[in-house]
């Protein structure tokens, strides 16, 4: 992934977890820089080899405002450790607070530490 590739996804990270970001907006943005990376296997409450953990997946746990802050930080902590990961371990929507509510600084330094490390 290239700068102009990892600024794009901070950019895009930091407008959906903005709260004043409207959801019409999301779904476009959603729709139109994300979308286009999703393959087949990525559907809810499928495991993941880490080693195959990619950024976008994270972003699109933003999209759905699905994953906590702390949700995140442990995906990339397994990642790290080459563990398998449940994108979806609740099989249903998370009961944590919202990631946009932690605000778009933690956002950006979350996908910025997934980017480099995952």
């Amino acid at each position: 992934m290239n700068d102009e590739e990892l600024y794009s996804l901070v950019e895009i990270a930091e407008m959906l977890a903005t709260p004043s970001t409207t959801i019409r907006y999301r779904a476009k943005l959603f729709q139109e820089f994300l979308h286009p990376l999703r393959r087949p296997s990525q559907f809810r409450g499928i495991r993941y080899p880490a080693s195959d953990l990619p950024i976008f997946q994270l972003v699109e746990g933003l999209y759905k405002q699905e994953r906590s802050t702390g949700d995140i930080r442990r995906a990339l902590q397994e990642a790290r450790d080459g563990k398998v990961i449940d994108m979806d371990p609740s099989g249903g929507k998370s009961s944590l607070p919202a990631l946009h509510s932690s605000g778009p600084e933690v956002v950006a330094e979350i996908l910025r530490e997934g980017i480099t490390r995952a």
